[in-house]
């Protein structure tokens, strides 16, 4: 199946917590004066002064006891009987699988063993870890390579009915935690036990596990899996809502495989769902002056792959001005690559009237929900003041697009840039090919030449940060401090 998403999960999960353990609560504390048990079942301390008597009321078996106990402990129906001498003020409880818990009677309202030959009551809860620990608890074993311990707590939270647990231990029927398990990846009981838990946990809603259902059962349809089926489940109907519900929570792998499929797009278009909408402009579209994958690290494959199964359709209906009506349902839904799209339609005049203003106003409206290449896009572009045409293969086109030089807002887009975490700012030199030292240290001399010093020495000093030899030795002409590099040297 799809090992790519169990080992997501683990990439996922590696930041959590340390592994937890269940733990014992303290439910009440207090003197029974109407117990006599005490007094019948009297057991002196080594002064020969008789003991006072707490009832532990614990249903579970197994626990010990530790602190200043006088003889053994017994264990009658759900209680633990235990001695301890006059002014005792502790006893900790230790049971497998809890935490250890240390009860001070100071701290409880009864406070310690004041009185002898009396019998106090402690009731103890032992809170059980719910589904959602087991879960993450498996998650981090298994980051941790423990796989027995992550099958033990993934098992539980499963059976348990946690959809997430549900999903990643049907991956784990087919791609065992264990890379040295001895499986055949073919085996059918395998998929057999992979279907039962993607079915379940597309019952109980996980999104992953409603696409892993549907794609198994398309691979059943296929001739690619054995599996035994109830014949309902095989009406493309059925698959089609697993999608749908599994695509309308986020799943991009549902989403992708709906809108490449132009039935299951339309009809998902035709209920309002923004992806299939944006899918509806690709099937339409002529391509011409498209080039927005390349802002959209998460969508370019997918796109691509869109891309390719709609030009392979023959006798396809192009219909550039159906395109941009679909592109601008998504975009006025929020869809960031469907309003990128449609700038470019509005910069080329493509299926709609050519608008360089509009253009603007949808790239930045991208921008401001903080994707870092649209960002930056726009900040070169302000810079220069000029917006590349593209070609379909998404190189620059023939023309150039006058814009508006404003430094200004240059410096706020490139701001907005530079405050994105290293990883990202690392992840967009290498992605999308630009210097960024050159760029900060060529918009430090624009402000220079603007008379904008504050701007151009805080730019200087980003672009020392970024390897910038000159503007290291500018900033020491200066007399500024040169910060620290954030550039590694590969």
């Amino acid at each position: 199946m799809n090992k790519n998403l169990l080992l997501l999960g683990v990439f996922l999960i590696g930041c959590l917590s340390a592994l937890g353990q269940q733990e014992i609560k303290v439910v009440s504390y207090k003197l029974n004066t109407t117990d006599i048990s005490v007094r019948t079942n009297r057991r002196d301390d080594p002064t020969g002064k008789p003991c006072a008597l707490i009832k532990v009321l614990f249903p579970k078996r197994d626990a010990q006891f530790l602190g200043d106990i006088v003889g053994s402990v017994s264990y009658k129906t759900n209680e633990y009987w235990v001695y301890m001498p006059q002014l005792s003020n502790q006893i900790e409880v230790r049971l497998d699988g809890f935490k250890p818990l240390v009860v001070k009677f100071n701290e409880l309202e009864t406070g310690i063993l004041e009185s002898n030959q009396s019998t106090y009551e402690l009731c103890l809860l032992a809170k059980e870890k719910d589904a959602p620990q087991m879960y993450d608890d498996g998650m981090v074993a298994l980051a941790h390579n423990d796989v027995v311990k992550a099958f033990d707590y993934l098992t539980k939270a499963a059976n348990m009915g946690y959809a997430p647990a549900l999903f990643v231990m049907g991956n784990e029927s087919v791609v065992p935690f264990d890379e040295n398990f001895d499986t055949d990846p073919n085996d059918d009981d395998a998929y057999q036990e992979a279907f039962r838990y993607y079915k379940k946990g597309a019952e109980n809603g996980s999104p992953d596990a409603q696409y892993a259902l549907a794609k198994m059962l398309m691979d059943y349809k296929e001739g690619k899996v054995k599996i035994e089926v109830e014949g309902k489940m095989l009406d493309d109907n059925y698959i089609w809502t697993l999608l749908e519900k599994a695509a309308n929570a986020g799943n991009a792998d549902a989403q992708w495989y709906m809108i490449t499929k132009y039935d299951w797009c339309r009809q998902a278009a035709n209920n309002g769902i923004a992806i299939a909408e944006f899918g509806m402009g690709v099937w339409n579209d002529t391509f011409e002056g498209m080039n927005s994958a390349a802002y959209f690290h998460s969508w370019e494959e997918y796109l691509s792959l869109l891309k390719s199964a709609v030009e392979t359709v023959e006798d396809r209906t192009k219909d550039a001005r159906k395109s941009t009506e679909w592109y601008a349902k998504a975009a006025n839904k929020g869809l960031d690559i469907a309003m990128w799209t449609l700038a470019d339609k509005y910069q080329e005049g493509v299926g709609v009237e050519k608008s360089i203003e509009k253009a603007l106003s949808l790239r930045k409206k991208v921008a401001e929900n903080d994707n870092i290449y649209c960002q930056l896009y726009l900040a070169q572009a302000y810079r220069d003041g000029v917006m590349p045409e593209f070609f379909d293969d998404g190189g620059p086109g023939g023309s150039i697009v006058e814009i508006t030089n404003d430094l200004s807002v240059v410096n706020y887009w490139m701001k907005r840039v530079v405050n994105h975490t290293e990883s990202d700012l690392v992840q967009l030199v290498r992605y999308a090919g630009c210097s960024m030292d050159m760029t900060l240290y060529d918009i430090s001399y624009r402000c220079t030449e603007k008379g904008l010093k504050k701007e151009s020495i805080y730019w200087l000093q980003r672009a020392a940060e970024w390897g910038s030899e000159d503007a290291k030795e500018k900033l020491g002409q200066l007399g500024f401090a040169v910060p620290q590099s954030l550039k590694s040297d590969d």
